[in-house]
């Protein structure tokens, strides 16, 4: 599946809410695959959502923004280059 804007900001908003900073929470809340799922979570690390993976693999990575912080223009404004919308 390819990762579009509209996935990252899906993305966003599920680990944002579910407070859950893992592939996992993508893949079950967005409903994609593993594969894209890591993908969104490159990018949402990119967008500074959320904190580097941490080592053991599989650990949660830290969400850096509360629901609250999360708001419409927020999401609008993730600088997600060469995606589609």
């Amino acid at each position: 599946m390819q990762v579009t804007a509209r996935l990252v900001r899906l993305a966003a908003g599920a680990v944002v809410n579910n407070q859950a900073g893992s592939v996992h929470t993508i893949a079950r809340v967005v409903d994609v695959d593993h594969v894209t799922a890591a993908a969104l979570m490159h990018e949402l690390e990119a967008a500074g959502i959320v904190g580097p993976a941490k080592v053991p693999a599989g650990r949660l990575r830290d969400v850096r923004l509360t629901p609250d912080e999360l708001t419409r223009e927020r999401l609008d404004a993730l600088a997600v280059t060469g995606l589609d919308a």
